[in-house]
């Protein structure tokens, strides 16, 4: 998607700001008081918004009742934001996590998956998956809350062990009177995709009102069912690890499944930003600094500029900036690494790739052994790192006490170095 936004950007006089890492870009080539698209409500859109807000001279104070209020200065561009989900990441839970952890794993272990034959991540692996984050959202609801539930959490659980997640819709209703105490995990990952509006103002209401009832409800322990469900999260990344480790997944479900959407699903619920960055967020918007364009957004160009359209209203917003808050794709075949790079033009190396604009990873073998261009992995040569295929467990930071899938798959990787050199010395030996 970027060449061709840069290109016609240089084509055209626009502006155009690609993907990269926010703290390395210049924001003061954003226009003031101009409207502006932004592509993207990840933590780079949070980034920019602090850069195009406060960098202006614009301040925050409390007012006194506490809401956080933005005093702009006139400087500011007028910033149109938006995504397929159309709201911005969760914002991380204020209260203990530790407080909300229910034994996990319970279904979604290896051994739920018996033999050597590859896997189909939707077919066979997410519905389990799902099936574990319902569990440990229940669990702890049932344990916490036993006001808030009808019934005995031993029924539901027979039910998600028998049936799966999938299946319980009408027993969950019968036990979970409450819609907010009940997992559901379409809604979960895109709140907004079913809701339709007659304009952008009233899309981007409907977006205010997401982020304070997630400001809400993430402070709230009351709702710790969403905690149990960020530990369910790590417990399936971990068992994914080891399917992925044990060669269980084909590199293109591993690239499009797991390292797409998996860890897009991961980063939306776990990975976000501090309550107090979401609170800035809505008084900029309070302060028509930002205005959300709602879900299922596309960005594209006509005669008039950048434009951003969504499925979910009718309206159109047209602009001569466009700015992409996301990292950059990696790419071995056009890696600025020589080494990285040559060896792929040589067929000794291969890349994996989920779709034409996401990262270009390097494909290795569930033992980190580098693959070539014919699939062989080569005997001696590993490859670790965010630039390799397969680690699924790398995109989150480590929590104490939970042995790490990456801090395994190291040591792996660590003991058959150990073997093959023992092996190697051996033989010189003979």
């Amino acid at each position: 998607m970027s060449p061709p936004f840069a290109n016609f950007a240089a084509d055209h006089g626009l502006r155009y700001i690609g993907p990269g890492y926010t703290a390395d870009l210049d924001p003061t080539v954003v226009p003031e008081r101009e409207p502006v698209l932004v592509s993207g409500l990840g933590l780079a859109f949070v980034d920019w918004m602090v850069l195009l807000a406060e960098s202006r001279g614009g301040t925050f104070s409390r007012s006194d009742d506490g809401t956080l209020v933005y005093a702009p200065s006139g400087r500011e561009p007028v910033v149109y934001a938006g995504s397929r989900r159309g709201v911005p990441y969760h914002s991380k839970i204020s209260y203990s996590i530790a407080d909300a952890a229910p034994p996990l794993p319970r279904f979604f272990v290896p051994e739920a998956f018996p033999g050597t034959d590859i896997l189909d991540f939707r077919a066979d692996i997410w519905p389990l998956a799902v099936t574990e984050l319902a569990w440990a959202h229940y669990y702890e609801l049932f344990a916490s809350y036993p006001d808030a539930v009808r019934g005995s959490f031993a029924d539901l659980e027979a039910a998600l062990e028998r049936d799966g997640a999938a299946a319980v819709g009408d027993l969950v209703e019968r036990m979970v009177p409450d819609p907010a105490d009940r997992f559901d995990i379409d809604v979960l990952d895109r709140p907004l995709q079913h809701e339709r509006f007659d304009s952008l103002d009233d899309a981007a209401d409907r977006v205010h009102a997401y982020i304070d009832a997630d400001l809400r409800r993430r402070r709230d322990p009351r709702f710790s069912a969403d905690a149990a469900v960020f530990t369910g999260l790590l417990s399936v990344y971990r068992t994914v690890g080891e399917l992925v480790r044990t060669q269980r997944l084909a590199p293109t479900d591993v690239a499009t499944q797991v390292e797409g959407n998996l860890h897009s699903f991961f980063s939306f619920i776990a990975s976000g930003p501090p309550p107090e960055r979401l609170e800035q967020l809505l008084a900029l918007g309070r302060a028509g600094v930002i205005r959300y364009l709602g879900p299922n957004v596309r960005f594209d160009v006509d005669a008039d500029g950048f434009r951003a359209t969504s499925t979910a209203h009718p309206d159109i917003v047209r602009a001569g900036t466009l700015i992409e808050a996301r990292l950059p794709a990696a790419s071995i075949s056009a890696s600025a690494d020589v080494l990285l790079r040559s060896l792929h033009e040589r067929g000794e190396v291969r890349e994996v790739r989920a779709s034409p604009t996401s990262p270009a990873k390097l494909a290795v073998d569930g033992s980190s052994r580098v693959i070539d261009a014919s699939g062989t992995a080569h005997p001696r040569r590993y490859a670790v790192g965010a630039w390799v295929a397969g680690h699924a467990w790398s995109g989150a930071f480590a929590r104490p006490g939970i042995d790490a899938g990456f801090f395994r798959h190291n040591d792996g990787i660590a003991a058959d170095l150990i073997s093959s050199s023992t092996t190697v010395q051996d033989r010189r030996a003979v």
